[in-house]
């Protein structure tokens, strides 16, 4: 749960950052759903721009900063003695960012990894997230819906990159926002 909502105030966020790409999400859902259509799961395959645009923003911020793993044997990573039964603590953050596809939300650019598979935003192996395909879903559907009916304003300046809460998951330090429906005309 604090994910998903950690996902969607970064929506927001970065709608109200990036006005054009949020006018870009505006335009192809009046174009495939209609000014009141529904916005589903079922429509989500004819919304690319869309998904690109979700995708982006899970690598761009990555609602989960690090999860844990027990070693289960020991084990050296990068010349490190890592013995078994440890508690290893991985940045996700820090690895959507060096891997050089999340320092900037681009979402017109053309993103190789729409796997997740360097970036690890919903982790790799057995511990891969359960809920991957949820959180996409559920950001298309919550993105759409937004652009289609509402326009997004913030009340106060918009915090750096570093200017985060940290609960479990991230939010925006200042996540203040004023959504309004967008008039009929």
């Amino acid at each position: 749960q604090d994910a998903t909502n950690s996902g969607m105030v970064y929506t927001l966020d970065l709608m109200q950052a990036y006005p054009d790409v949020f006018h870009k999400c505006h335009d192809e859902v009046i174009q495939q759903c209609g000014p009141h259509g529904p916005v589903s799961t079922k429509v989500s395959d004819s919304l690319p721009y869309l998904r690109k645009v979700v995708n982006q923003l899970l690598h761009h911020k990555p609602p989960v900063p690090m999860v844990p793993h027990l070693c289960q044997k020991d084990n050296v990573l990068n010349g490190h003695f890592i013995s078994k039964g440890s508690v290893v603590i991985p940045s996700i953050t820090y690895m959507a960012r060096s891997s050089g596809h999340a320092l900037e939300f681009l979402p017109d650019r053309s993103d190789p990894d729409t796997q997740f598979v360097k970036t690890v935003v919903f982790g790799a192996g057995q511990h891969k997230c359960p809920g991957r395909r949820y959180a996409e879903s559920l950001l298309t559907v919550f993105l759409g819906i937004l652009a289609q009916e509402y326009t997004v304003e913030r009340t106060g300046p918009r915090p750096g990159p570093d200017d985060f809460i940290f609960f479990p998951t991230l939010f925006p330090k200042d996540s203040h926002f004023l959504v309004m429906q967008r008039s009929s005309s």
